[in-house]
């Protein structure tokens, strides 16, 4: 299953209060909508099957390059943007904290054209990878 970070799913802007209650009930629900967290999408991560994996978590970015424009730098750039949100979200909840708890987190790099999205490239335990066959140029 492919996931966007557009404007669909259930966006939030601080780690507290009602919505943020909420947006906690919905990542530990096995197949959650995605959550937004200022421009960084998570959700329940999954194997490589795409089957539901409670040893993974995804947090996802949208690249700041266009497709065909990208290169593992600026790649790399953005996977370290939503790594850093996801630490500052960690250090701000205890309750996120615990939701993400042990798992393996992926970061993925998307393009998300609208309609749809591309899943560009991964960091991840196993490092860095180009996803889907792309490459960058």
């Amino acid at each position: 299953m492919r996931r966007m970070v557009g404007p669909s799913g259930f966006h939030v802007d601080e780690p507290s209060g009602q919505r943020w209650q909420r947006a906690l009930e919905l990542l530990t629900t096995a197949d959650a909508e995605t959550v937004l967290y200022r421009g960084i999408g998570l959700w329940n991560g999954r194997d490589r099957g795409g089957r539901p994996s409670p040893e993974a978590f995804t947090a996802a970015v949208q690249s700041s390059w266009g497709i065909d424009f990208v290169t593992e730098a600026g790649a790399r750039e953005d996977l370290d943007r939503a790594s850093a949100t996801l630490t500052q979200l960690r250090d701000a909840s205890r309750e996120f904290d615990a939701v993400v708890g042990c798992r393996a987190i992926e970061y993925v790099l998307l393009d998300d054209y609208g309609m749809g999205a591309i899943h560009l490239a991964v960091l991840g335990p196993l490092g860095f990878e180009w996803l889907d066959g792309f490459k960058a140029s």
